[in-house]
């Protein structure tokens, strides 16, 4: 079951690089980008779909 949901992991971990990457030499909230992979992960494995803000 846990493998199954690896792709969704990766993705997410590739929006999260992404961001962090985007924000270029500014601080960076990891307690906000962190609850927000949380949660788009679980909703992505849940609901088969992306967690939006």
């Amino acid at each position: 079951m846990v493998k199954s949901f690896s792709t969704i992991r990766k993705d997410e971990i590739s929006s999260l690089i992404s961001s962090i990457r985007f924000t270029k030499g500014s601080p960076v909230n990891m307690t906000e980008k962190i609850f927000w992979f949380t949660n788009s992960v679980t909703c992505s494995a849940a609901f088969r779909k992306m967690f939006k803000d």
